[in-house]
This record gives structure tokens, C-alpha cells and sequence, in this order.
């Protein structure tokens, strides 16, 4: 997201901090849930919604070589809900491969993305647990 202009990053911060001071102080706090413009604790979708929500990513790439275009793609497929389940299975799938096939993960270097630590190992994982990812000829 670009900011045109040093005023307008000004004002965005300060708004996210006034928001941050708002969510930190009870009464104020209290006072937006009163007025619902915060969701109460336990006010998610419903398990149906989660079940039936999804998202579709396609990503396009051009290399150095002229005409030469690689197609991506993410679909949550049986993952569900983006915001909920999909995210869930997504953080438990990261954490199983870096305790049980660490050794299978490209992890050298300091501070490392998840895709540039789990890699292929998170994909297999992903795709077994009911994700579609993979590269498609373009």
C-alpha cells in the first residue's frame, strides 16, 4: 500500500495509534462494543460459514526470456474460510513440518519467509490436507 504523501502517512499513524490506545483502555474498549463497532469474544462466523467459505489465488510471472510465463495457483479447496479454518490449517501444517521432517526443510540463514523455509514440504503437506497449490504451464 503507497502513501502519497508524508501528511497522509502522518495521519494514518496516528489513527492506528489512536485505535491501538482505544482497544488498550477497558472503558473505551467497552464502549465499542456497546456501539458494535468491534465484534463481541465469540462472535465468528458459524462452523457452517467456515466450512463453506473459500479463496482462489492465481499468480502470473514473466522470466527474463521473452514470452517465457509461469502460472501459480492457490485454491483453498477443502481448507474453507480464509479468516478462520483455512488459516488454522495452514499454521498447524507449518508446525508439523518443522517438527517432524525439519530435516527435509531448506531451513539455512537467518530470519526466513515461510515459503523459503518449508517449501516443497509445506506444499506436499498442504495439498494432502485438502489444498490445491502448484505450478501450471502457462
Amino acid at each position: 500500500m503507497g502513501v502519497p504523501s508524508l501528511f497522509s502517512a502522518s495521519i494514518l499513524t496516528l489513527g492506528l495509534a489512536l485505535f491501538g490506545l482505544v482497544l488498550l483502555l477497558p472503558p473505551l474498549r467497552a464502549l465499542c462494543f456497546a456501539l458494535r463497532l468491534l465484534p463481541l469474544p465469540g462472535e465468528g462466523p458459524s462452523r457452517k460459514q467456515q466450512e463453506a467459505g473459500s479463496f482462489k489465488l492465481d499468480v502470473y510471472a514473466q522470466g527474463e526470456k521473452e514470452g517465457v510465463v509461469a502460472k501459480a495457483h492457490v485454491h483453498s479447496g477443502t481448507a474453507g474460510d480464509p479468516g478462520y479454518k483455512a488459516t488454522a490449517l495452514m499454521s498447524m501444517e507449518c508446525a508439523l513440518a518443522l517438527a517432524l521432517q525439519r530435516d527435509a526443510c531448506a531451513a539455512e540463514g537467518g530470519v526466513l519467509t515461510t515459503a523459503t523455509a518449508l517449501g516443497e514440504v509445506l506444499v506436499a503437506r498442504l495439498n494432502k490436507a485438502g489444498m490445491d497449490i502448484g505450478i501450471d504451464a502457462a
